[in-house]
């Protein structure tokens, strides 16, 4: 323990305790050399005092606490694996990872690149559910209303959002580009019903007629409407 393992642990909080000076988190490096200064300190005290059965007290004491404490990080380990916030932390640091590589003359071996890429896409994807998830809760409060703003408005508008970012990825659009293939966002008013918020329905585009889904939120009025060529007429197809 005073040789093998003291040697180890320099080692290994050594760098621990760089990497949170360099994160400036002062007061964890100071607790953590003070903790490794501790298990090195203790078991070369124990063999130079040489007391009967302290060695083996200390020795019980550690491993029930390192059992403790085993039991309780793959518990931890276990609960945040399954959420979705830790997929996305593992996609992105994959990513990073895979880019600083594809960076590097290691490329000329093997295409990290496009590694990073489909880490990138699976990282927009765990991304997309994130903002679903924490929207759909916003509007619930709005009872049914809100559900169909959630289905009609903004998940169309997510969704877009993040196509758009994968052909940015893939190359296959830049980010000027993809100004053009965004949803267009209008208020209109038809008659005496005003829409503070309209969005595009792209699906639907036609050559000289555009489908909008549009709101009232205060009316609490959702609907299909259609706006022809130059906006010169509008009409309502269908009240959600």
């Amino acid at each position: 323990m005073s040789s093998g393992v003291n040697a180890f642990s320099v080692i290994i909080n050594g760098i621990d305790v760089a990497y949170k000076v360099y994160q400036s988190e002062y007061n964890q490096a100071l607790t953590q050399t003070i903790t490794t200064a501790g298990y090195m300190f203790i078991p070369a005290a124990i063999s130079f005092l040489a007391i009967p059965y302290v060695g083996f007290v200390y020795s019980a004491t550690l491993t029930i606490y390192n059992g403790y404490s085993t039991i309780t990080n793959v518990y931890s380990f276990y609960q945040e694996y399954n959420t979705i916030e830790w997929q996305l932390k593992s996609a992105a640091a994959y990513e990073g990872l895979y880019k600083i590589l594809a960076n590097s003359p290691l490329q000329q071996a093997y295409d990290f690149a496009s590694n990073a890429k489909l880490y990138e896409v699976k990282a927009n994807s765990i991304r997309l559910e994130i903002e679903k998830v924490h929207i759909q809760h916003q509007l619930e409060a709005k009872g049914q209303f809100g559900l169909k703003l959630y289905e009609y408005i903004y998940v169309p508008t997510l969704e877009k959002k993040y196509t758009l970012l994968n052909k940015v990825t893939y190359g296959e659009l830049t980010k000027e580009q993809t100004e053009t293939f965004k949803a267009k966002h209008v208020a209109i008013t038809i008659e005496e019903q005003s829409y503070e918020h309209c969005i595009e329905i792209m699906k639907l585009k036609e050559e000289e007629i555009e489908h909008y889904y549009c709101y009232n939120e205060e009316q609490q009025i959702l609907d299909h409407v259609l706006i022809g060529e130059n906006r010169e007429y509008a009409e309502v197809i269908e009240r959600l």
